[in-house]
């Protein structure tokens, strides 16, 4: 569903992704890993258009996309959550899923049923409709930033860093919640800083280290690598 084939890219004359490739088959949760700096990123605002790779490819349902605007990737069914929600603090939540849903492709299901789908995943959304985005707890923030990019309709879903800064019981919601999505047709790929979480969701993983991938696995078999005990695991 998704091939990224030998990815470069810079920022200014420093090269952050030197020959990135990984592919993500529809149906598929893989997560990306790597220590802070590593690319990773990066690698996902390339996917969603915000970054120009200097070299490479990038195809979606077969289609290349490297070169398309974001606003025409999210139209295709590719939507990126951005690491720190990057929510407008003064616009409700509603105004949020409504903000979401402009960009929609053609015969997405309407946005009552989007909207529904989202209540039904985060039902403290409803709850807090008209309660503005910077007063939410941070938890409640990132379920609001997912499901602004579920109003979009995606058929594939890329989560940057979702857990990041939560309590432990909101991080098990947001588990809970990933694993639902998939079970109901999403495809997602999944930067997470808590490699034994994402390990546990994932099928598969690549590993990024400055800007390379320096191999990949089955999410079960990571988990048991020594290289992955020791560098992210603590073991």
């Amino acid at each position: 569903m998704l091939e990224v084939e030998g990815l470069h890219l810079r920022y200014g004359h420093k090269e952050a992704l030197r020959g990135v490739s990984l592919k993500v088959a529809e149906g598929e949760i893989v997560t990306l890993i790597g220590s802070n700096g590593a690319g990773k990123t990066t690698t996902l605002k390339a996917i969603s258009g915000l970054l120009r790779p200097h070299r490479g490819e990038i195809r979606f349902c077969g289609r290349r996309i490297d070169r398309d605007p974001p606003h025409a990737i999210i139209a295709a069914g590719l939507v990126q959550v951005p690491e720190g929600r990057l929510l407008f603090p003064a616009m409700t939540v509603r105004e949020h899923l409504d903000l979401g849903a402009v960009r929609a492709p053609p015969g997405a299901p309407a946005p009552a049923k989007r909207l529904d789908d989202v209540l039904s995943l985060f039902p403290i959304l409803g709850e807090r409709s008209a309660q503005k985005a910077g007063t939410l707890s941070g938890g409640q923030q990132q379920m609001l930033a997912i499901g602004r990019a579920l109003m979009a309709a995606p058929r594939f879903l890329m989560l940057d860093e979702p857990t990041l800064g939560l309590a432990p019981v909101m991080i098990d919601q947001l588990a809970d919640a990933i694993s639902r999505l998939h079970k109901g047709g999403m495809t997602i790929l999944l930067v997470e800083q808590r490699v034994d979480l994402a390990l546990h969701l994932a099928h598969r993983g690549y590993v990024l280290q400055t800007g390379e991938i320096a191999f990949e696995n089955e999410a079960r078999l990571l988990l048991d690598d020594p290289r992955i005990k020791t560098a992210y695991l603590g073991a």
